[in-house]
């Protein structure tokens, strides 16, 4: 060896691979709220004793909310909640009233937290073009001067869960948005966090591409948070359960209404695993 190589040799470090580095995984950012993490076992039990309590009483209404709201939450836990005949003929009777005393909002509200619940029966309600016509004269209402932004949002909310084919109808333009931004920005004035977080919610289930133009900010969450808390203290456990699923869509990385109308969550967008091994492509052979 001569003395070029020995000193090569010895000097390793003084060898070029390329500028490869090896770097650990960053960890991920903590969601501001997520509700495995924040809502305790005493928690839970008296979300479940809320919703018998509505259950024993026949307040199908309150009930049924209650239940999309555990249902969003707590997917796996669905299926300790009775939604027996009973329920589903009590919905019908509401549903029925809401429709024949010409109460569009209500009835919107509630034909989909019918649906959310009810999958495989919903198409008994029967929603004929009359139910869709006065959806719409509803929606208008909210949407024509002087403009009320808040309900509008709850109402295309559900016109959107009951009717996902009929997005375009809904007339979901940057008009809309700009009013319903107004209306966001005056809830954060007045700080009044459980309808700014509502607000909040239904501009990014309606316009799921626009979520990061929310600002949502650390005073905002502050804000939110001890909203929550604030039910919690006072054992309010419906208006918890509510506020509760507000934060949960607004911390999820991904939040969208499917073609199905069915509210997708997901806390953590599906990563793509660049690594996953591809299957080989055959080769061809030209004779």
């Amino acid at each position: 060896m001569n003395h070029e190589s020995l000193e090569s040799f010895l000097h390793l470090d003084r060898i070029d691979i390329g500028g490869l580095t090896i770097e650990n995984p960053k960890p991920e950012k903590e969601l501001p709220f997520d509700a495995e993490r924040d809502i305790s076992e005493e928690d839970w039990k008296k979300m479940q004793e809320i919703f018998q309590e509505y259950y024993d009483i026949a307040s199908w209404d309150f009930l049924l909310d209650q239940s999309v709201n555990i249902q969003l939450l707590f997917p796996s836990r669905q299926a300790e909640f009775k939604m027996d005949d009973s329920v589903w003929k009590g919905a019908q009777q509401m549903i029925r009233s809401s429709r024949e005393n010409s109460d569009w909002y209500n009835f919107t509200l509630q034909a989909s937290s019918i649906k959310l619940i009810f999958r495989e029966r919903y198409a008994e309600l029967k929603l004929d073009e009359s139910a869709w016509q006065g959806m719409k004269q509803e929606l208008e209402k909210y949407r024509n001067k002087p403009s009320d932004w808040y309900c509008f949002g709850f109402q295309s909310l559900s016109m959107k869960t009951l009717f996902p084919s009929c997005q375009t109808e809904l007339g979901l333009d940057e008009s809309v948005w700009q009013g319903m931004m107004q209306e966001l920005e005056d809830l954060r004035k007045n700080s009044s966090w459980g309808s700014f977080s509502a607000q909040a919610k239904n501009m990014k289930l309606l316009f799921p591409d626009r979520q990061v133009k929310l600002g949502l900010n650390n005073s905002d969450w502050q804000g939110m948070r001890q909203r929550l808390e604030g039910f919690l203290k006072d054992s309010e456990w419906y208006d918890f359960s509510v506020q509760a699923l507000n934060m949960q869509i607004l911390s999820a990385e991904e939040a969208y209404i499917n073609d199905q109308g069915e509210r997708v969550i997901n806390m953590r967008k599906p990563k793509v695993d660049l690594h996953q091994e591809k299957t080989p492509m055959p080769v061809i052979r030209n004779f």
